[in-house]
């Protein structure tokens, strides 16, 4: 595991290389507005490590080492800023177009008006297979995790 604590220049390439290279579990955080945002920045600090990658090549090995985005926020409860989980975004190569950019697929995010989560059946039905395979590899049961998650949402 590779852990990075934040990604602000030319490291970003470094990082995915890891990523992509066998590190499973590596972390390390960005800055941006949301998840798609996220990888466009991962992108470009990458690109800034050397001129000469071609886009389509950095995209292709953010989709398929980045898994999963956590992204946080600052939110105004009435007079209170808060700190919360904005959403949680499964990430994936684009197989349909591989010169495109990674497919982003939230499956939740912050509902601000009462304080909890908008799960999003589809995506996380159809996480990437990538990452229902990581989670069969740790013993986990990926249909189990997505069975208990949206049960836990609709009670």
């Amino acid at each position: 595991r590779i852990i990075v604590g934040e990604v602000r220049g030319t490291e970003a390439l470094d990082m995915i290389h890891a990523m992509t290279s066998g590190h499973d579990g590596s972390f390390t955080t960005l800055h941006a507005s949301d998840p798609r945002m996220a990888l466009n920045r991962l992108e470009v600090l990458a690109m800034s490590a050397d001129s000469h990658l071609a886009p389509h090549v950095v995209r292709s090995m953010v989709g398929s080492g980045v898994d999963l985005i956590v992204h946080l926020g600052t939110y105004s409860r009435g007079e209170q800023e808060v700190r919360r989980l904005g959403s949680l975004a499964f990430v994936a190569e684009n197989q349909e177009d591989p010169m495109s950019t990674p497919v982003v697929a939230e499956f939740a995010s912050y509902r601000i008006v009462d304080d909890s989560w908008d799960w999003r059946e589809d995506a996380l039905v159809h996480m990437p297979a990538k990452t229902w395979r990581k989670l069969l590899v740790a013993g986990l049961d990926p249909e189990g995790i997505a069975r208990k998650v949206l049960d836990g949402a609709r009670a």
